[in-house]
């Protein structure tokens, strides 16, 4: 038994005779052993790649940076400037990859402009979107917050909300209302007829596409055959709406997972987009804002150039803006007009003035290319979180009148001015406030030539300066500080012939202060004498009106007051009422 056990092999695991590699799980690599390795091991190596002799990343720097690469020895050699060092300009750095970072700024830049708020519906983020009986680990909502946000979810309970269906017993879907006070015109009872008839044809237009496959459940929803789904397009004549299986002012579109339900404006209405800024009759769309505006001024053989800014909701643009808009082409009927907005339809005056023969079109400012070249350019990467301050509707309107005066020269006119004799004499123009001393220039009214200096300074100056919790500061005030600095005693007599302040009376003849008092009618032949000589004496020295829509937005003028006949006095449709 002794001998028998001595000479038994011993087993491969307890032999030792370790390799001279072995695997290391952490990096996944073959490593080479430290311990001495066995003459089997060393007759049957494995194959390891080889490195090349000579590693040129080792020997590019040494170990205090300085470089020992002739190639990168000779760029750093060329570095004669911060900007070089920055990539800017000619950097001889940029050979090979200076492209791509240009190219990635650009990405950046628009990708921060355009990303969505979708962010702040993460519940991580948005506190009242938090389940308040989950753990601590999920939320972070403290033991405060958890009780706020149930006695929130529970009044939230409490409150009713009942849905209003469709009734489709009779076939009839009723149409959205239109928000705000209803202006009836004498052609209002033809309005109503065409609508009426174009009601009967949507009706048999959805009355047909019921028949066709799909039955109707007594609560007022839809069932479909064969899963097919049924695409009702409800017209909206004076709305443009658009909804997919939601409520649309007022009215609750419901709908069973096989069918879709979808309103819709039947009426191919022309909307901005990534391709399309502008549009015009007979221009094509997918056309950049610079073409836009260079095919537009071209097309229109345009002379006198006009541009206003409207942002605000299209309902707000009533009979008052109208009849700004019909001053200005009474005076000047080959006016090239261009209504930059982010808030209506490009194609908004197609119905009105442009089908009775008048240039006016409506673009989508592209910030990257309206500022490009400008002091200013820097508000087009910024976009995204500048139109989320308080005051940025009115600070935007003053950016862009700016930057279109400067790169096309012309005249910028706000929506609430009334036009009331030729302005196309103006020049390097801009009026005061008021009449009292130290008074502050305003921007309602301007006519600057192309590249002007006065405009470029006030860009400069807007972008130096700005502030976005003022609402004058970077309008009315900034006009005001540029003029002065502009004006000094420097040169005075070769910026005047660049700078013509007009005195309050020529834009401005009735002050934000005393405006309210001219909408009401004069109630005896005293005061109406009055109005009648003041009447006299604006149509005699003055060039324009300023109504001021933000003081008096709420005010109806009555008939036969001061403002009712300034604002009818050179009106193209008159039959409308204010």
């Amino acid at each position: 038994m002794s001998s028998t056990s001595s000479t038994r092999p011993t087993p491969p695991a307890l032999r030792l005779n370790p390799s001279p590699y072995f695997f290391d799980p952490l990096a996944a690599a073959i490593r080479r052993s430290f311990l001495p390795s066995s003459s089997s091991a060393l007759r049957h190596p494995l194959p390891l790649p080889s490195l090349p002799d000579h590693d040129p990343s080792k020997s590019a720097f040494a170990s205090d940076d300085v470089p020992l690469d002739p190639a990168v020895l000779t760029a750093a050699a060329s570095v004669a400037s911060l900007d070089d060092l920055l990539l800017l300009r000619d950097s001889p750095l940029r050979q090979g990859w200076g492209e791509w970072f240009d190219k990635k700024s650009v990405f950046l830049r628009k990708d921060r402009m355009f990303r969505s708020n979708f962010d702040a519906l993460n519940p991580l983020n948005n506190p009242v979107l938090q389940d308040p009986d989950a753990t601590a680990a999920t939320t972070g909502l403290t033991r405060a917050d958890r009780i706020l946000l149930r006695w929130w979810i529970h009044h939230f309970k409490q409150v009713p909300f009942p849905p209003k269906k469709v009734s489709l017993h009779n076939n009839v879907l009723p149409s959205p209302t239109k928000l705000g006070t209803e202006r009836r015109t004498l052609n209002h009872n033809n309005h109503n007829q065409n609508i009426n008839n174009n009601n009967d044809n949507k009706h048999e237009f959805i009355k047909d596409g019921m028949n066709s496959g799909s039955t109707r459940t007594n609560g007022g929803e839809l069932s479909s055959k064969n899963d097919a789904r049924l695409r009702v397009r409800v017209e909206s004549i004076e709305n443009h709406v658009y909804a997919d299986g939601a409520s649309t002012n007022g009215v609750e579109l419901s709908s069973k997972k096989d069918v879709g339900v979808r309103v819709e404006s039947i009426d191919n209405h022309v909307y901005a987009d990534g391709d399309t800024w502008g549009y015009y009759p007979g221009l094509p769309l997918r056309l950049s804002f610079n073409e836009f505006m260079d095919a537009f001024l071209r097309v229109g053989k345009c002379v006198t150039r006009v541009f206003m800014v409207w942002n605000s909701p299209p309902w707000m643009f009533t009979v008052r803006h109208q009849r700004g808009l019909e001053s200005l082409l009474f005076h000047h009927p080959d006016a090239c007009v261009v209504v930059f907005s982010e808030t209506v339809e490009l194609d908004f005056f197609s119905s009105g003035f442009v089908k009775d023969g008048y240039k006016v079109a409506v673009a989508m400012p592209n910030l990257d290319e309206l500022l490009k070249d400008t002091p200013a350019h820097v508000f087009s990467s910024v976009w995204f979180e500048w139109r989320k301050t308080e005051f940025y509707s009115t600070h935007y309107s003053e950016l862009i009148r700016l930057a279109a005066l400067y790169k096309y020269g012309g005249i910028y006119l706000d929506s609430d001015i009334i036009v009331l004799k030729q302005i196309t004499f103006l020049n390097n123009s801009v009026g005061m406030e008021d009449h009292s001393s130290g008074s502050a220039l305003n921007g309602a009214v301007m006519a600057f030539q192309r590249k002007s200096l006065f405009i470029k300074e006030c860009l400069e100056e807007f972008y130096m300066t700005y502030d976005d919790t003022g609402l004058r500061g970077n309008g009315a005030d900034l006009l005001t500080r540029v003029a002065q600095k502009y004006l000094g005693e420097e040169n005075k007599s070769i910026k005047h012939m660049e700078l013509n302040v007009e005195p309050s009376y020529i834009f401005f003849p009735i002050s934000s202060q005393n405006i309210t008092r001219y909408f009401i009618a004069p109630a005896t032949e005293t005061e109406k004498a009055q109005q009648d000589l003041l009447l006299e004496k604006i149509l005699h020295s003055s060039l324009t009106f300023h109504f001021w829509n933000s003081l008096t937005f709420s005010l109806i003028p009555e008939p036969d007051s001061l403002v009712h006949r300034l604002l009818n006095y050179a009106c193209i449709r008159c039959l409308e009422l204010l």
